[in-house]
């Protein structure tokens, strides 16, 4: 729902929390066009919509202005952006890194509560990240396990059981020409699908099997979205470890790793443990 609040000034409802009018972004649609706030994540597709419903396009948004740096008011400027590649983004400078980083805003958001620790620990994917899925029978029955599963042309494992499959955020497409020639481009994989999927979109999902008495279908080829799933949960294996990892560089330069960037001569040490969980960063 969008609402004229002014010339030119309009008033979009972003569905906070799934809740109508319960909280809003404002587009000024000046020569100069700005977005004022970008709510949460949740809700970038409300804005975008609010966007296109007063007859401007996303990609000729000029500004991203955030008024302060919390999750339900410039959590989702990161999404917009992809919709948006010509915009600026202005923010406090205390909350410039906020913005680049959220992991802290989040752990302080969901520390109060009642959560699931396995998945609220995974901020995004990375290696080691994946998903679980529940799909649910098809008509005729398939037996997933034991036969193979893509989403999207991204393979996934499929021996765990009839209808579940995983997918990990660094799988790749078994015949990829984007990265045929090393070190490849790696444009898309499991971590894409995963963000697809929970952004609502549509997913297509192969599958075959060898079919028996009970599960007799051989092949199936559909399209799923996230409200068709029986389950989904978000998981990072490295997240089951209390302590996993550390590493140094005992060289005279600096080197670039999979577990970050390393100084000469012991001038740092990264740890690889379970995230924002590890008690090595939120020991008082």
């Amino acid at each position: 729902e969008v609402s004229k609040v002014s010339e030119n000034i309009y008033m979009i409802d972003d569905q906070l929390y799934s809740i109508p009018k319960y909280g809003s972004v404002y587009l000024i649609n000046e020569d100069k066009k700005a977005l004022i706030d970008s709510g949460p994540t949740t809700s970038a597709n409300s804005v975008l919509d609010g966007i296109k419903a007063v007859g401007v396009r996303p990609e000729d948004i000029d500004y991203i202005i955030v008024t302060h740096i919390h999750l339900d008011h410039s959590g989702g400027v990161g999404v917009l952006l992809r919709d948006m590649p010509q915009a600026q983004v202005f923010v406090h400078y205390k909350g410039a890194r906020h913005l680049v980083n959220p992991a802290k805003l989040i752990s302080s958001m969901i520390a109060d509560q009642e959560v699931d620790v396995v998945t609220t620990g995974t901020f995004g994917p990375m290696c080691s990240s994946g998903a679980y899925f529940n799909i649910g029978h098809s008509k005729p029955r398939i037996k997933l396990g034991g036969g193979r599963v893509y989403l999207n042309d991204v393979p996934a494992y499929a021996g765990l059981a009839a209808v579940d499959i995983f997918i990990g955020s660094n799988a790749l497409p078994d015949d990829d020409p984007r990265n045929r020639v090393y070190p490849g481009e790696f444009n898309y994989g499991g971590g894409h699908v995963i963000e697809e999927l929970v952004a609502g979109k549509d997913i297509k999902l192969v599958a075959t099997a060898y079919g028996t008495d009970c599960y007799p279908r051989r092949r199936l080829e559909t399209w799923i979205n996230i409200e068709d799933l029986n389950q989904a949960v978000l998981f990072n294996i490295r997240n089951a470890y209390q302590n996993y990892d550390v590493a140094v560089n005992l060289s005279d330069k600096t080197i670039y790793t999979y577990m970050g960037i390393l100084k000469p001569n012991l001038g740092n040490a990264n740890y690889s443990t379970a995230g924002q969980l590890s008690p090595l960063l939120n020991d008082p």
